[in-house]
């Protein structure tokens, strides 16, 4: 017969596979969510160097 430590031990063990699963989802979101944002950034300013007026270039000057 095994100890209530051991049962303790392994039933912690279960509780902890899930919680793995579960941060490593948070952070597959996490990190497409940045992709998408840093993608949405580049085009944004791709569009503004090809398509944008004066001022939004004037604008895009001064944070480079």
């Amino acid at each position: 017969m095994s100890s209530p430590v051991v049962r303790e031990r392994v039933s912690s063990a279960r509780q902890l596979v899930p919680l793995c699963e579960a941060v490593a989802m948070l952070q597959l979101i996490v990190y497409s969510l940045l992709i998408f944002l840093t993608c949405l950034a580049v085009f944004d300013i791709i569009r503004l160097c090809a398509f944008g007026n004066e001022n939004s270039k004037r604008r895009l000057r001064i944070f480079s």
